[in-house]
């Protein structure tokens, strides 16, 4: 009773209805496969559009070809010219510094003769070595050691023997001045001729890395001795 109330159902169709449309599309696909392979025939297009694009395509590299070659040497050219003109301003800047620390040995050896001659305490110069610092502030100390110099030399060496305690100070103070000035004016010489060499950009990136690890990263880690330096405390340390 079930299968007869199911069979008749509007829209549900029966096994043989089912197997009636199957049938024709299973007749086709046997036909399709008793059919013979046939290779298709794979024909040659003209040859006279392939030669045209070609050319075209041929000229088109050759001008990029040459725009490029040009492009190269106009950069080579370039850097040539900007190689030439650091190594001038190079060689102006080394023969300025150079003239300035003629200049500027003289002095110091004018300042050494004047600290033996007011017999100058050791400990002045030591402390004055230790309270200054090598800095691009030595050249503006430097220039207030020599000016006072050149306004003092002669009252110094009249009385020598009777230097006070203030100028013996004063005196150890700005040779230190000038000692530094030296001291920085070779370090940039220095420092300039190597950038003047070096072409790189990166070499010259990680000479300035190198510069900065030595100088700055590398003291500051040093100096934190502990973990309170560093400030790597726990909640409990702190807490005890």
């Amino acid at each position: 009773q079930l299968l007869a109330w199911v069979n008749g159902m509007s829209g549900w169709k029966t096994a043989e209805a089912e197997e009636e449309e199957v049938k024709p599309v299973e007749e086709e696909k046997k036909k399709d496969e008793d059919k013979p392979f046939v290779r298709p025939v794979l024909r040659r297009q003209s040859s006279n559009n392939e030669k045209t694009l070609l050319a075209k395509y041929k000229e088109e590299l050759e001008a990029l070809e040459s725009k490029k070659a040009a492009a190269g040497d106009d950069d080579e050219v370039v850097r040539k010219r900007l190689l030439l003109q650091v190594t001038e301003k190079h060689a102006m800047l080394d023969e300025s510094v150079q003239r300035r620390i003629a200049e500027l040995t003289q002095a110091s050896s004018v300042f050494q003769q004047l600290i033996l001659d007011c017999q100058v305490e050791s400990a002045i110069k030591e402390a004055d070595v230790k309270a200054q610092h090598i800095g691009p502030h030595s050249g503006r100390d430097a220039a207030l050691a020599m000016g006072w110099l050149e306004v003092n030399k002669e009252k110094i060496t009249a009385s020598a023997s009777e230097t006070s305690i203030e100028l013996k100070k004063l005196l150890s103070k700005h040779s230190v001045s000038v000692n530094n000035e030296l001291s920085f004016l070779k370090q940039m010489a220095l420092a300039a001729k190597v950038v003047a060499h070096v072409t790189s950009p990166m070499h010259k990136k990680l000479l300035n890395l190198c510069h900065n690890w030595l100088s700055t990263f590398l003291p500051h880690c040093l100096a934190k001795v502990n973990r309170v330096s560093f400030g790597l405390l726990s909640m409990e340390d702190c807490k005890a």
